[in-house]
């Protein structure tokens, strides 16, 4: 699933930025899709970005408290350069979404995991549009040299 979470990478880079790139998991199909983010950001929300919570692989209890527990899961930056990178693949006439690094073990207590899979609340929803019209390419080259830049360093 994506669900919006703070990554220190992202806001060291001052994103996210109107006109940022991500990946998102999701649709009808639960397949990767390339959004576009278009709506204007403000500076208290750098660093909160999509990111892929991947399903929770074990349960912890926690010591003490009575059906009180831990769900360990994978995260993923969704922002494009982040999280994910883009190539073109010449024989098929296609992008390929390709992961940057392996995703991070994130530990959320089980509610807080029930309320993120089933979190419904409209005002929250991202603000996308279809990435053809755009010029999504040098948006791509842009942000992928912003992040591999913070990664020298």
């Amino acid at each position: 699933m994506t669900r919006t979470a703070f990554c220190k990478s992202c806001k060291e880079a001052g994103y996210p930025r109107k006109h940022t790139a991500y990946a998102v998991y999701a649709g009808n199909h639960k397949s990767y899709n390339l959004c576009l983010h278009v709506g204007n950001i403000s500076a208290r929300d750098l660093g909160m970005t999509p990111h892929v919570f991947f399903d929770a692989d074990m349960v912890v209890p926690i010591n003490g408290k009575r059906g009180g527990h831990y769900c360990v899961t994978k995260c993923l930056c969704g922002v494009i350069g982040c999280g994910f990178k883009i190539k073109w693949e010449k024989g098929y006439k296609i992008w390929s979404l390709l992961t940057t690094h392996e995703p991070d073990f994130t530990y959320i207590r089980g509610e807080s995991m029930d309320a993120l899979k089933d979190f419904k609340a409209s005002e929250m929803h991202l603000n996308t549009t279809d990435t053809r019209p755009w010029k999504i390419q040098e948006i791509i080259q842009e942000q992928q040299s912003i992040f591999k830049g913070l990664r020298r360093s």
